[in-house]
């Protein structure tokens, strides 16, 4: 059968929003990261959204949950920022943001850099808890930022959030950058930042396109000031124009194989399963392949195996468990895993892998 192209199609991203993940329903690591804000750049449950601080010295740290529940009506997942410790004094080049990263060679309509830079509108929707210790009053001002890497450019805006616990509707329109630069590579070509909170360092004048890796505005309330105070976003939606429109309502399929491209989770589908063909190599090794499910951005990905005890060769009549992961190789579109033994195959031959236990997983 043939569907004509209408430009439209009930359920199916077209590719509106920029954003892969603004959804917050795919979570590869998890529902729930607890401790985070002591590192540079933390990976948050739901796919894309890091947690960044700046100057190095935060001492905020965070619980990063994908919830399910008491989220705006008809929308199934968010993302919540819960402090667990408190920032004790903000120091002028401090930060803590949740942000989502654009490949840049994905956002060249957009133009920027030339005279018909192109307006663009983001839009989502946000809660703020205050703590019966915190000092916050509302109206919150939260403020929420655009940031180019290639072009060392920002965009700051001040979101008011007026009431306690209630989810609010936010929509801005942001003027083309005439003056900026996004370069056609698989780099960051923006980041749109929620700033936790920010330091007087790191505080501009909003709503003006200006140099500079400044996140922050002059009025940028501090969620981190009790234990307990959290912030949530849902729907974020990055599209060109001057208005912003409902939600695109994207296949997870979509969303999950867009996400793949950044990171890819593999994780078996049972003990039973025969996962592939792998090589008894001696020498107490076992070897490989796994194929992505999509073209990596990055043409030699990294690769972290869970657990490699779980990982089993099956060969000549004996099974062989994995220790440790000897050597990997990658490449956009394969990963080579090479595990060392706790016994040495008795030969070099063919065989098939499967895994023991669930909880023996590779991340790429």
């Amino acid at each position: 059968a043939t569907i004509a192209n209408s430009g439209t199609a009930t359920g199916f991203g077209g590719g509106r929003n920029m954003i892969i993940a603004g959804c917050m329903r795919v979570a590869q690591r998890g529902t729930s990261i607890a401790d985070l804000g002591g590192a540079g750049s933390e990976r948050g449950p739901c796919d894309l959204w890091t947690l960044q601080r700046n100057a190095g010295t935060e001492g905020s740290r965070w619980t990063l949950s994908q919830e399910t529940a008491s989220g705006p009506e008809g929308v199934g997942y968010w993302l919540k920022m819960l402090c667990t410790t408190t920032e004790a004094s903000i120091a002028a080049g401090e930060k803590m943001s949740i942000e989502t990263r654009l490949e840049a060679q994905n956002l060249q309509h957009l133009q920027w850099g030339s005279a018909n830079a192109k307006a663009t509108t983001l839009s989502f929707k946000i809660i703020v808890h205050a703590d019966g210790a915190s000092s916050l009053s509302f109206p919150v001002i939260v403020c929420v930022s655009l940031y180019s890497d290639d072009g060392v450019r920002h965009y700051n805006h001040e979101v008011s959030v007026t009431t306690a616990d209630v989810w609010q509707n936010v929509s801005f329109t942001i003027p083309g950058d005439t003056s900026g630069t996004i370069n056609n590579d698989t780099g960051m070509g923006m980041r749109v930042c929620f700033q936790l909170y920010v330091g007087s360092g790191e505080r501009v004048t909003a709503d003006t396109w200006a140099g500079g890796a400044v996140y922050g505005t002059p009025n940028c309330d501090d969620i981190s000031d009790a234990t307990n105070n959290y912030m949530g976003i849902a729907e974020v939606q990055w599209e060109v124009g001057s208005a912003a429109t409902a939600f695109e309502q994207e296949h997870l399929t979509v969303t999950l194989l867009k996400c793949y491209r950044h990171y890819y989770k593999f994780i078996a589908g049972g003990t039973a399963a025969l996962l592939g063909v792998a090589n008894a190599e001696g020498a107490d090794r076992m070897s490989f392949n796994i194929q992505h499910p999509v073209a990596m951005r990055s043409d030699q990905p990294t690769i972290t195996v869970n657990n490699p005890g779980s990982f089993r060769l099956s060969v000549g009549g004996g099974n062989y468990v994995g220790s440790a992961l000897n050597d990997a190789q990658s490449s956009a579109h394969f990963s080579g895993i090479r595990l060392a033994t706790a016994t040495s195959p008795s030969r070099a031959d063919g065989g098939v892998w499967t895994v023991t236990n669930l909880t023996g997983t590779i991340e790429i």
